[in-house]
């Protein structure tokens, strides 16, 4: 299940392990030619966390992102793992509009704690239906 493997991309870069946010990344469905950890963990950084100078190194955008595919080119990028990647960015621009900065992993933690705690013993197909079960019950207490 896509959800299960972001909520674990998602630990994987609040822990900054490198090596976790390539397996999860890989397990979402991104696949590179070299496959190198150090890149891979900026630049999803850069996507799903924050735009700190340890992730941009004094870059600007379009020559981080032109670092980051000439170190490791992409060659499979999911769509459902783009849009999540992509609202992301612009939730933190949103914040930063109003002088706040954050990290979307930090922020999306505990929901992915929970997500994977609550879905823990369920199939992908159970875990699937949860959120119509959800609003099922909100349906309900109108």
């Amino acid at each position: 299940d896509f959800r299960r493997r972001l909520s674990r991309l998602v630990l994987a870069l609040v822990r900054r392990d490198a090596e976790g946010v390539l397996h999860w990344e890989q397990a979402c469905g991104l696949w590179t030619r070299h496959r190198r950890a150090d890149v891979r963990y900026r630049i999803c950084s850069f996507w799903l966390d924050r735009d700190t100078e340890d992730i941009l190194q004094g870059m600007n955008l379009h020559d981080f992102m032109a670092w980051g595919e000439s170190q490791d080119p992409v060659l499979a990028y999911p769509e459902d793992l783009y849009l999540v990647c992509r609202c992301a960015v612009m939730i933190r621009g949103l914040a930063l509009a109003f002088g706040v900065r954050m990290s979307t992993a930090a922020y999306w933690k505990p929901h992915a704690e929970a997500f994977l705690r609550e879905h823990a013993d369920r199939s992908p197909e159970q875990a699937a239906c949860a959120p119509l079960e959800g609003l099922a019950s909100a349906a309900s207490l109108r």
